[in-house]
């Protein structure tokens, strides 16, 4: 499993997560709502657009998760996405290039470039491995991995982050430290101690603390061509003020014959200012069943590429 690869199946998780948050926020204005009458859109029954939300975040947060490759467990490179290579300047090379002392691989930056000429990193990266060799190769071997990367756009001065640094959520819960990967013997655990996404722009601030209550965990069966995958993945959203906890229970792929899962069921709960629930039961490739609150309907996914 690539890291970088990983780091983007969780935020499209985040992002179907948020999806489906917007569909819920309260109203402006909800002290006429009766006690228990939940929030925003709730109000008055389920509306058509709930289920649009819901559909559309299954669709790409499924996807993301079949394709994750289970039989790859090495590090590459967050900036080389595209490109597929290392960055030029050395200094600026991700952990996994340097050199390993002890099982520990570690990369400070400092006005790394990305992509966009505009945009700049800074931070540090660290991988410690149960393997002194600093390899991942068994079922057991592990690694944590630390970051804080800070990117700013030195045109407009807009920043993002994402640390893995110990802080507080806005329950003031603590909650960081690191990625711990685990390599299984036929997929890999996934547990995130906590993690922190931030965006200051002009008009947009984003602070949201993440992390993995239960691992999610990942299985291949190589022989049936199926993957499995189970686990939570909780989402806390500091300004808002309201929690997200998604939950994978044995979630199958078949990805010969399906871009979605055809068995298994996800579930979304949401507590603090945003109160609601939704589960999802796949039932076949491009089908599913949605049920949010108390209503349930059969909805059919866009069609696999």
């Amino acid at each position: 499993m690539k890291t970088s690869n990983l780091l983007i199946l969780v935020a499209s998780i985040t992002a179907g997560t948020l999806f489906l948050g917007q569909g819920c926020l309260p109203d402006k204005d909800s002290s006429s709502k009766a006690t228990g009458q939940g929030n925003g859109d709730y109000y008055g029954g389920m509306q058509d657009a709930d289920f649009l939300k819901v559909t559309a975040a299954i669709e790409g947060a499924s996807k993301a998760l079949g394709k994750v490759d289970v039989k790859e467990q090495n590090i590459t490179d967050p900036q080389g996405s595209n490109s597929g290579g290392a960055p030029a300047e050395e200094a600026c090379q991700w952990a996994h290039l340097r050199q390993c002392t002890d099982g520990k691989q570690g990369a400070f930056f400092n006005t790394c470039a990305t992509d966009n000429p505009d945009v700049f990193y800074y931070g540090f990266q660290s991988l410690t491995f149960s393997d002194p060799t600093c390899k991942n190769d068994d079922p057991g071997d592990n690694f944590l991995h630390s970051f804080l990367i800070l990117f700013v756009n030195a045109k407009n001065g807009v920043t993002s982050a994402v640390s893995t640094l110990k802080h507080k959520d806005y329950r003031d819960v603590e909650m960081g430290g690191a990625e711990l990967f685990t390599l299984l013997q036929n997929g890999f655990s996934y547990h995130m101690l906590g993690r922190r996404l931030t965006y200051n722009g002009y008009f947009l601030k984003v602070d949201i603390s993440q992390r993995t209550p239960q691992p999610i965990i990942f299985i291949e069966n190589q022989e049936a061509s199926e993957r499995f995958v189970s686990g939570y993945l909780e989402t806390n959203h500091n300004i808002a003020k309201f929690t997200s906890l998604i939950g994978f229970d044995n979630v199958k792929w078949e990805p010969a014959n399906c871009c979605y899962p055809v068995s298994g069921t996800a579930s979304v709960e949401f507590s603090g200012s945003v109160i609601g629930k939704a589960a999802v039961k796949f039932t076949s490739c491009e089908r599913a069943e949605i049920t949010i609150n108390s209503e349930t309907r059969q909805v059919d996914l866009a069609a696999c590429q």
